[in-house]
């Protein structure tokens, strides 16, 4: 994240300005809710560290015998996800998807479902597996 951070332009001023309210407390301390819920710059730079230096795949046990995509996974399989595949999808994420830029997550997160589980990085509701499929 900090590697993100130093080589975006502007960026470290922009978070500076952004989370300097959060250490106005009376005890020096940063607020921690201030950061969590004021913060949206610093979770966007979050969210798109995690959605750009991902984990190129992930290994996952199939738990119960589903379809999904047309495709029968059956229970004790195991499924090779991969992530960074879905992390980079230009239909998905616009054609700058190889890119940082935190903004993304910003412009998404007025398009998306905020109360779904099981995303670390947002998608749009539309390219969203139904929770069944979430659970392989």
């Amino acid at each position: 994240m900090l590697t993100f951070i130093s080589s975006t332009p502007g960026l470290a001023d922009r978070l500076r300005a952004e989370f300097a309210p959060a250490f106005t407390t009376p005890t020096g301390m940063p607020s921690h809710e201030y950061l969590t819920k004021e913060c949206t710059l610093l979770n966007a730079v979050f969210q798109e560290t995690l959605r750009v230096a991902t984990a190129p795949s992930s290994m996952r046990l199939v738990e119960e015998d589903s379809v999904v995509g047309g495709y029968m996974l059956r229970k004790g399989e195991r499924v090779l996800l991969p992530s960074m595949h879905l992390h980079r999808a230009k239909h998905v994420w616009g054609e700058d998807a190889d890119e940082f830029r935190p903004e993304r997550m910003l412009e998404l997160a007025s398009k998306t479902d905020p109360t779904a589980a099981g995303y670390l990085v947002r998608i749009p509701i539309s390219l969203r597996l139904d929770a069944h499929s979430l659970m392989i």
